[in-house]
């Protein structure tokens, strides 16, 4: 998503924060170690997007509170899901299974 992101002019991407670094891609934080707050405000963010697929609970955890600070100052919040969806108009493929409908 990120690779396809950086490519519109309507998207900039301060960073990315993950557990594995994407090569190619700059801007990376280790997100067991980000100041997401800082981060945000040195930046300017309005928008987080977010996945909590592969961090463990306890960056998970770290991360929330965080997200609530920036979220109480105005910074808008959302799913990696909801975003794909709304993006490109389509449902990510990891939900389409049996339980789907």
């Amino acid at each position: 998503m990120i690779e396809l992101l950086q490519f519109k002019n309507f998207h900039n991407i301060a960073a990315y924060i993950s557990n594995k670094k994407i090569e190619g891609l700059s801007n990376y934080n280790n997100a067991s170690k980000v100041d997401l707050v800082n981060l945000a405000r040195e930046n300017f963010v309005s928008e987080i997007v977010i996945s909590t697929s592969e961090f463990s609970s306890e960056t998970m955890n770290r991360l929330n509170i965080q997200l609530i600070q920036l979220f109480e100052e105005g910074v808008n919040i959302k799913s990696f899901e909801t975003y794909y969806e709304e993006f490109t108009q389509r449902i990510p493929i990891e939900y389409l299974n049996i339980n789907f409908y």
